[in-house]
């Protein structure tokens, strides 16, 4: 069942249901009232039945394009109505769909789809239907032919029954459609509502803060191997408190080159293991599961090419919305600037974020920008009386913590609920 509803999946996402609903569909039915009972129309039949796959790729194509004619008659004949009465000027249908895909989940934007197929293909079926009538209806009157006239009347009738019965499908699912938008964008709007999930990377998503300081260990030893083990503790804690850049060695009585050599070091034994950087236990799952329910982004210290390459390999490309480094911002972390563009990029308040890490430095920008906070303290680094928050120890925590928001209509910032699983 879960392989048949990937599929559907997958022809919602690549339109393909809408090209065969709403484009081949209605051009196949306009083709076959001209078609009708004509030789050329038999011909057309035996032809195809010699060819075969070719002639049905053909037959195919050419409903597909006769089927945005059917469509732009149905649009300026007013048969179509794909958006209901206070929606007619454009800009506005722009600027709401603007918002909508701004704030939307993927589970949300598969559902907006939905409407959009059956609206889109309800309205050019019906429009082919009523063309199809008048078509038979003239084929009548210039055959006079009294069987021939029989069975176009019965299916005339059959066609202006049903092109009826679609064109209130047509209206019903457009103002379905636009309700759904407009009931999203509103509950994403109420301030206190979470509206999307920010992730720091290193030791969050992948549990490789004890890999970075074995290599930092590794490296000091290395260049310098009679460096006072104060020295060495100091930065061991500067990197848990996610400091980055120069602020590694804040505190630490190391020379310019020294910090040079000392982060030369560092980087050659970093890139020799990063690619083998394990994933946090369990966050693999719970993110496909939270992606379905908010928009997710990564705001991260670490270079967008390292980030790029763990998503790839986990097959998580496609589950977070942006990825925002220091080199997209003027200011980095502790900085509020990573939230603010990520609020901005989705019309949003950095109050409606929230934003879960795993260091000192993750709380001072949440902080920063207003944004809510949950700490994801795996390795017991990080002292609670700071954390000014709540505190998960695993990926289930962060689910947990999320569903019991839910539950307590603290946020209501999706209309999907989170899995109980």
């Amino acid at each position: 069942m879960g392989d048949t509803n990937a599929f559907i999946d997958a022809l919602y996402d690549n339109f393909l249901l809408r090209d065969i609903f709403a484009k081949m569909l209605p051009g196949a039915i306009a083709l076959t009232s001209i078609l009708f009972r004509d030789s050329f129309g038999d011909n057309l039949i035996k032809f195809t039945g010699q060819i075969g796959w070719p002639a049905i790729l053909l037959l195919s194509g050419l409903a597909w394009i006769v089927g945005f004619a059917v469509q732009d008659v149905g649009e300026i004949s007013r048969i179509i109505r794909h958006h209901p009465h206070e929606y007619d000027d454009s800009n506005c249908r722009y600027l709401r769909r603007i918002d909508f895909k701004q704030v939307a989940t993927v589970s949300e934007m598969k559902q907006y789809e939905r409407y959009a197929i059956i609206k889109e293909a309800s309205g050019n079926c019906s429009t082919a239907m009523f063309l199809a009538t008048i078509i038979l209806a003239v084929r009548v009157f210039i055959t006079g032919d009294l069987l021939f006239e029989q069975s176009i009347i019965i299916a005339g009738l059959f066609f202006l029954l049903t092109g009826i019965v679609l064109c209130h499908t047509n209206r019903t699912h457009g103002q379905k459609q636009y309700n759904f938008v407009d009931m999203v964008i509103k509950v994403k709007r109420k301030s206190n509502n979470i509206v999307a999930l920010v992730f720091d990377f290193d030791g969050v998503i992948v549990d490789s803060m004890p890999i970075h300081e074995s290599a930092w260990r590794q490296a000091l030893d290395k260049v310098f191997p009679i460096v006072e083990n104060n020295t060495k503790e100091q930065l061991i804690r500067n990197i848990w408190k996610g400091y980055a850049g120069q602020r590694v060695f804040e505190s630490l009585a190391l020379s310019g080159d020294q910090r040079r050599l000392a982060r030369s070091e560092k980087d050659l034994i970093w890139e020799r293991c990063r690619s083998s950087v394990p994933t946090m236990d369990g966050a693999i799952e719970v993110i496909r599961e939270l992606s379905e329910t908010m928009p997710l982004f990564i705001a991260t210290t670490a270079t967008r090419t390292y980030v790029e390459e763990i998503l790839a390999r986990e097959t998580l490309a496609k589950t977070f919305r942006s990825i925002v480094t220091d080199s997209d911002v003027k200011y980095p972390k502790p900085a509020p600037e990573m939230l603010i563009k990520i609020a901005e990029s989705l019309s949003a308040l950095p109050s409606q974020l929230l934003f879960i890490g795993d260091s000192f430095t993750d709380y001072e920008m949440s902080k920063a920008a207003g944004s809510k906070f949950l700490l994801l303290d795996v390795h017991a680094r990080f002292k609670r009386e700071k954390a000014n928050g709540e505190i998960a120890k695993s990926w289930q925590d962060i689910k947990t913590y999320l569903q019991s928001q839910l539950r307590k209509g603290k946020n209501e910032g999706s209309a999907f609920d989170i899995g109980q699983g």
